[in-house]
């Protein structure tokens, strides 16, 4: 694949139009010069993409489709515009529709007009020249999407079944018509079902920036140990100090490479405040020698007291807020050292 990604994201397909050299490595053939500078610049009349793809791309249980597209026309303008399509027989697709057609958005998923989406229900979140983001999310039976960060469809019913196309349209019909005019500077598939926490994330681009947001993101691996004041530097927002036991040396967890052994008879850790609302907290340690996701206190509250945990920790963070699937599955790869 010629753009990144982590392994979280699940993505079969991504391009970000970054320049040509990228699409075409990417399998992309430009029809009529478009320009391509983070972003391909399309003039809604003879431009478009097309690539050659496996048939694994869309052949999935679970999908999403996440196009960012800047559009030269509003909601209710009198064009027919297809944002992507794939070939004939084995389509999936979305068009906003022209005048006649009610304005309406089409979203097809294997081969099947699943949803059709009214101007009333997309049109308030629809911008015009500026950056939009669509994400199609789901299974055969039950798909919602998504506009701006703005649901505009939920658990639509329409059944349709996998398809395996190897032909990709951007900025047109497979039957070369009705174009797109404006920008697409993105369009990705993945193998995994979004939901509200990860499109929000996608949207205001802080996905993988949630250790910016951590109250806490104490890796014992980085831990200073001096005999007289052992801790572990606090790589969170806040940057505090957490110290082990009372800070000065006594009745504190041993260093055991990457982690500290807690004896289970007086080691502890000092904490900050515990979390309150929506919070996530998040454990490595030897128990189980993967991250846990926790949404009560209860292994927190045992490290912070005498003699309460027995074991090896290797991590520990806090979050004012729900971390998001794909965040959580991102943070446990990153624990496991799976990059």
């Amino acid at each position: 694949m010629t753009y990144p990604s982590r392994p979280a994201e699940a993505v079969t397909f991504r391009e970000l139009f970054t320049n040509p050299a990228t699409l075409h490595a990417n399998g992309g053939v430009l029809t009529g010069t478009p320009l391509v500078q983070n972003g391909v610049h399309l003039d809604g009349s003879t431009q478009y993409v097309t690539y050659t793809i496996s048939s694994r791309t869309f052949y999935r249980k679970q999908i999403a489709i996440v196009t960012e597209f800047y559009p030269d026309f509003d909601y209710d303008g009198d064009i027919n515009a297809y944002l992507y399509d794939a070939q004939s027989g084995k389509r999936y697709y979305v068009i906003k529709c022209d005048n006649s057609a009610n304005n309406e958005l089409y979203i097809g998923l294997g081969n099947v007009l699943v949803s059709i989406v009214a101007p009333a229900t997309f049109g308030p979140y629809w911008r015009q020249g500026q950056r939009n983001v669509l994400v199609v999310t789901g299974e055969p039976g039950d798909v919602d999407v998504w506009l701006n960060g703005t649901q505009i469809v939920t658990g639509d019913s329409t059944s349709w079944s996998l398809k395996d196309p190897t032909t990709l349209y951007i900025g047109t019909w497979n039957l070369i018509n009705y174009r797109f005019d404006g920008v697409i500077t993105g369009f990705s598939v993945h193998s995994r079902r979004l939901t509200q926490a990860d499109v929000d994330g996608i949207q205001d681009h802080s996905l993988f920036t949630y250790q910016n947001s951590a109250d806490l993101w104490a890796d014992m691996a980085t831990a200073i140990v001096d005999g007289s004041n052992d801790r572990t530097p606090d790589k969170s927002r806040r940057g505090k100090t957490v110290l082990l036991g009372d800070g000065a040396g006594t009745g504190t967890p041993v260093f055991s490479d990457p982690g500290f052994l807690f004896d289970g008879s007086s080691d502890y850790m000092t904490l900050p405040t515990a979390p309150t609302g929506n919070f996530t907290v998040v454990t490595k340690r030897s128990e189980d020698l993967v991250p846990v996701f926790e949404n009560d206190l209860t292994t927190r509250n045992k490290i912070k007291t005498a003699g309460q945990f027995d074991g090896t920790l290797e991590f520990l963070g806090e979050w004012p807020f729900l971390l998001s699937p794909i965040q959580r599955d991102d943070l446990e790869y990153r624990l496991r050292g799976i990059r």
